[in-house]
């Protein structure tokens, strides 16, 4: 029990996530880890996702609700997860049918995304994201068809 606790303590402490939060903003961003990187290094795309997950179950404890932190969270999440079932897919590690299961995946988390991000006012970061956020959305749903 000692081991859960202490294990529960580093992945809710505010400054680690903060910093799990800008992390997810750099992958697939800065030089060496911009998204062609994730293709020599896959295990790339699982930090960034599981970063995510973890930011997300500390945002709802904290933010409930609406929140622009937990739309970008999600926005930052639907590419990692859309590019590594297509690199898996292509590499056939998983087959068309799982392939479809992560591709909507990646669209529930863009959606989710929208939800949080369309009540943010203009020229904000958000409201940006929502905005590219929808031809994304369009393509991916066309993709996936």
């Amino acid at each position: 029990m000692r081991c859960v606790i202490y294990e529960s303590y580093y992945l809710d402490n505010l400054c680690l996530v903060r910093i799990k939060y800008n992390l997810i903003g750099y992958y697939g961003r800065m030089k060496g880890y911009c998204y062609p990187d994730f293709i020599a290094k896959p295990i790339l795309f699982t930090k960034k996702i599981v970063f995510a997950e973890q930011i997300l179950s500390v945002l709802n404890k904290i933010e409930p609700g609406i929140s622009s932190s937990k739309g970008v969270v999600y926005y930052e999440m639907q590419m990692p997860i859309f590019l590594k079932a297509q690199m898996n897919l292509s590499q056939k590690r998983i087959d068309a049918k799982q392939a479809k299961t992560e591709f909507k995946k990646s669209i529930v988390c863009l959606q989710k995304s929208m939800e949080h991000l369309k009540y943010n006012s203009k020229e904000t970061y958000g409201n940006q994201l929502y905005i590219g956020a929808q031809d994304t959305l369009k393509q991916l749903k066309k993709f996936v068809k």
